[in-house]
């Protein structure tokens, strides 16, 4: 009397429950989880930012940027040794990387800067004969 009913839970029920578990896993199994959702996404935005950080890069080398920018970073160049360094470290420029144009106002900061400064003899104590 209890074959009958297990035979049909076997024939029937059970194939039934076992492609109706596994297809939900399988369904599960083919989607992202929110875990994963979250680290692609973050992937993907470090992806857009190395593009434009790319994109910037070429340009700087190309030097393909308008006057005015060339030369506010061509004078900060000049102008500050430890702001050249900082900058082609951080765009991985060569160390002889230089904007091409002229720089009138960093040269003339600089020679006014060179003439105030004080002379070694004139720190030391000494008058200059």
């Amino acid at each position: 009397m209890l074959e009958v009913p297990l035979i049909l839970f076997l024939v029937i029920v059970a194939p039934i429950w076992i492609i109706a578990h596994y297809t939900t896993r399988w369904r599960m199994a083919k989607s992202l989880s929110p875990e994963d959702e979250k680290q692609f996404g973050d992937l993907w935005q470090v992806a857009e930012r190395m593009e434009e950080r790319i994109h910037n890069l070429e340009r700087i080398l190309d030097r393909d940027m308008i006057g005015p920018a060339q030369r506010m970073y061509a004078e900060s160049m000049k102008l500050s040794d430890k702001w050249a360094r900082e900058f082609r470290e951080f765009w991985d420029l060569p160390e002889d990387f230089e904007f091409d144009v002229p720089t009138p106002e960093a040269d003339l900061a600089l020679a006014m800067l060179a003439e105030s400064r004080p002379s070694a003899e004139a720190i030391d104590g000494q008058s200059p004969s």
